[in-house]
């Protein structure tokens, strides 16, 4: 139910990019009388179309989504694709597909995000603030702290955002999705989703299973009712597999075996708690933002623990300058401010989560602590969510009927969505084939030569594994 925490409503009739008044007509048939005017962007085509701010109030205002075509000669039909986030670019994930998949692709960015109508909090000055606030408070003090920015940031995004912040969660993106397929004249919806694009994924799947055709959910997110195992056990997986790693190269400066690796890891990032490190351009690296850099490196596996090692025996050594830039990936900071992604994740996601209050965030905090004994502390409990101005919308149970049986796909040693999460999603959806890929990372589809190889063949051949299966590489 409704938390005490959460804060009263505040007015604002903000209007944030692309907010405008309904196409001319009247009810929902005004927006499925649109035509969608494809237009070169580079080597692709784009397009923007029309949806209504509340799928319930077809009449009051409407919000543009902004989407991105790869087209190919003899399509066999549409392909929906989504790199996660929430408020990842679905526009920039079309760019890494090429012709393997015999579907003309389309990057649609969700509500809220990218070059959709965005949500909108604060300037890139008082995100700098928030963000070097410290995640993981030791003491009434630094809870209080904590809470504060959070309210402050919360209070900033409805002031900036109005409405919008009410509509822009996951099921509002879907019914955007099936509008798009029906404009581009698809009778069936196909789908690629990776991490948060796979609960955007089983969304469609559970509201329009009608027009559900072929579904692909790679690094699939927790889709049960409750969350047994936490993001920061992924990381905490990564931290074991990136120690074991360093101790086994004579470059590694940071130990000789994975627990001297780990403990130089913790004892650096525990120092900055109470003492930040200046970098030579003039900015202060707090624990938050050095843990949100090192979190970076673990998203891609293997492939970054190079620079991951360098980039903290240098920090040890004074030079916070590759974990800064690591943080501001993370976090989305250029040079001219933040890009939509901090404000997206935060309008999304605290509109899908179901609400326990700041009493249930730090409740569940104790529980990711007993978990990860490392980062489970280190990456702090949700406290944002419960004091948001928008009530979350119900959580969906998740029937797994399906006409056409969904693929999923899952790295073991993944970061950023464990492993469990995808043996649930395999569970919940009936007929449903799980390829497992015995690696670290976050994402399988186009690191995997045999997961790939699979994928092209349930597109474009419609044919699936009889059995669950792993690939070696």
């Amino acid at each position: 139910g409704e938390s005490s925490d959460r804060m009263k409503y505040v007015e604002s009739q903000a209007r944030p990019p692309g907010v405008v008044d309904p196409p001319a007509g009247q009810g929902y048939g005004r927006y499925y009388v649109q035509r969608l005017d494809w237009a070169q962007c580079g080597e692709f085509e784009c397009a923007k179309m029309l949806a209504p701010l509340d799928w319930e109030n077809p009449d009051g205002l409407a919000v543009t989504i902004s989407l991105k075509r790869s087209a190919i000669d003899d399509p066999h039909g549409v392909l929906f694709v989504n790199p996660g986030g929430p408020g990842g670019s679905a526009l920039d994930y079309v760019d890494q597909f090429g012709e393997e998949l015999r579907y003309d692709i389309v990057g649609m960015d969700p509500r809220g995000s990218g070059k959709s109508t965005p949500v909108v909090c604060s300037t890139g000055e008082e995100l700098d603030r928030y963000l070097d606030v410290d995640v993981s408070p030791d003491d009434s003090g630094e809870v209080a702290a904590l809470i504060d920015a959070e309210r402050r940031f919360a209070t900033d995004c409805r002031k900036n955002s109005g409405a919008l912040l009410d509509h822009v969660s996951t099921i509002d993106t879907a019914y955007d999705f099936d509008l798009a397929r029906r404009l581009l004249g698809q009778e069936k919806f196909n789908f690629l989703g990776v991490s948060y694009g796979t609960l955007l994924g089983a969304t469609y799947a559970e509201l329009f299973p009608d027009s559900t055709g072929k579904v692909v959910l790679d690094s699939a997110v927790n889709l049960g009712p409750s969350e047994e195992v936490s993001q920061a056990v992924g990381f905490e997986r990564n931290l074991s597999e990136f120690a074991r790693w360093c101790a086994s190269k004579t470059s590694c400066e940071l130990g000789s075996d994975e627990q001297s690796v780990t403990k130089s890891i913790k004892g650096f990032l525990d120092s900055l708690d109470s003492n930040s490190l200046s970098s030579p351009d003039g900015r202060t690296l707090t624990q938050s933002r050095a843990v949100a850099g090192l979190l970076l490196f673990f998203y891609t596996g293997e492939s970054f623990y190079d620079a991951a090692g360098e980039a903290i025996s240098k920090a040890i050594a004074g030079d916070p300058t590759m974990i800064f830039q690591a943080s501001d990936a993370m976090t989305g900071r250029e040079p001219g401010g933040y890009s939509p992604l901090i404000a997206a994740a935060s309008g999304i996601g605290c509109l899908d989560q179901p609400d326990s209050g700041l009493k249930g965030a730090f409740a569940q905090w104790s529980k990711q602590k007993a978990q990860a004994p490392v980062l489970g502390h280190l990456i702090g409990p949700d406290t944002l969510c419960p004091v948001w101005t928008s009530a979350p919308r119900p959580r969906i149970a998740f029937s797994g009927d399906t006409e056409t049986p969904v693929l999923v796909l899952a790295n073991t040693e993944d970061s950023a969505t464990p492993y469990e999460q995808s043996v649930l999603a395999n569970r919940i959806f009936k007929d449903s084939i799980l390829v497992t890929r015995k690696a670290p990372g976050h994402g399988v589809f186009g690191s995997s030569r045999c997961a790939d190889r699979i994928v092209a063949d349930y597109f474009n051949e419609s044919k699936i594994p009889e059995t669950n299966l792993e690939c070696a590489s």
